[in-house]
């Protein structure tokens, strides 16, 4: 299926993308804060070890900033080149339950070394009719293209409160039925599954590749001064899989060359079990390619695409089998660079988040930058 010298330098995962399972979501907003509009923690158990916890405020401006208690998950972050700010902070945490209601209580610093304190006492039990895919509204409007979804959720209840600096800040109220319900505009949920595409600029060089292109056979890439194996685990006539530690490649071919037909993602815990992301892609995605003469790549784009040079496709986002954003694609190849764009149609607010990569070549190494245009 593939000439041997088709996959040397082959770029096999163009995307800056990550993928989580968490068990808990906590979230809850704030009323007349001069900086911040909300916090959120998401919280993973572990077994034999604290819990992962990753806080984030929300600035009025919709930039966030991360907080997390594991020094190893904030350096890994860290050289990924994400535009994105994390700090590393203990978070103390606590989970109880009375009468099947929860109550969360986060302690830390903020990264202006601010005392932070949430006491989240929930509205309700938590139900699968509150659950379903999420809106992220304007947060990181400009840095991702985020992909949520809660199997249960219930909001915050009226017990709850948020202190910053010793200061109380007011949960706004959400819903008010007088003498019956109180929600205030806060939320917890439970098996909180996330994918979110980033922006950033990452360098990819070659350390290893395939010989024959056999099973067995690997990619071994420095990215950011960290290295990553993609093997190969089966072949056939149609199609190539691949694995790295974190993804799962479908590559088949198309118009004669390496394409991407889904990458796909598991995150598993402790207490939800394993969750399952795919990126689908019709048809294929052509790959890049360190090698190749520049007159015959720009000949194979003639080919492939004579009149705009733009071939255009379908994409889809899925968890555990939900589509949850699809839309429409583009790759765009000359002799300098290639350019890949992810354009989502649906739902509304994924059509305000088009995705571009674009990658050059600068000797032996890919220069890559993944963007969020504005609109």
């Amino acid at each position: 299926m593939f000439p041997t010298e088709q996959l040397q330098g082959l770029l096999l995962q163009p995307f800056s993308f990550v993928y989580h399972r968490s068990d808990v979501h906590v979230m809850v907003y704030m009323r007349d804060h001069p900086k911040y509009e909300s916090l959120e923690a998401m919280i993973r158990l572990r077994e034999g070890s604290d819990p992962l916890i990753r806080a984030i405020i929300t600035l009025h401006d919709q930039s966030q900033v991360d907080h997390v208690n594991d020094e190893r998950v904030v350096e890994q972050r860290q050289r990924e080149g994400l535009k994105r700010e994390i700090h590393f902070r203990s978070i103390g945490y606590k989970r109880t339950m009375e009468d099947g209601i929860v109550r969360i209580q986060l302690a830390f610093d903020s990264f202006c070394g601010e005392p932070i304190r949430l006491d989240f006492v929930a509205a309700g039990k938590t139900s699968s009719r509150w659950g379903g895919s999420i809106n992220p509204g304007q947060h990181a409007r400009t840095s991702s293209l985020p992909v949520m979804f809660r199997a249960r959720s219930t909001l915050a209840g009226k017990r709850s409160r948020l202190l910053i600096a010793g200061k109380e800040y007011t949960i706004p109220r959400f819903i008010w039925i007088p003498f019956f319900f109180t929600g205030l505009k806060g939320y917890y949920s439970e098996v909180f599954d996330m994918a979110v595409f980033r922006s950033g600029s990452r360098q990819i060089r070659f350390i290893e590749q395939p010989e024959k292109g056999v099973p067995g056979e690997r990619w071994r890439y420095a990215i950011n001064g960290s290295e990553i194996d993609y093997v190969i685990t089966a072949r056939n006539d149609e199609h190539m899989d691949i694995q790295s530690v974190n993804h799962h490649l479908i590559v088949t071919s198309k118009n004669g060359r390496p394409a991407l037909r889904a990458i796909g993602a598991i995150s598993e815990t402790v207490a939800s079990g394993t969750g399952h992301f795919a990126a689908q892609f019709e048809p294929p995605l052509p790959l890049p390619s360190l090698f190749g003469d520049p007159l015959e790549k720009k000949e194979q784009s003639d080919a492939a695409a004579p009149s705009a040079q733009v071939l255009e496709g379908r994409f889809s986002l899925s968890i555990d089998d939900r589509e949850l954003v699809y839309g429409k694609t583009t790759f765009r190849e000359n002799a300098e660079e290639v350019e890949i764009r992810l354009l989502p149609g649906s739902p509304r607010w994924a059509a305000l988040r088009p995705i571009t990569m674009t990658a050059k070549i600068h000797g032996g190494t890919f220069l890559l930058s993944t963007a969020v245009d504005r609109l």
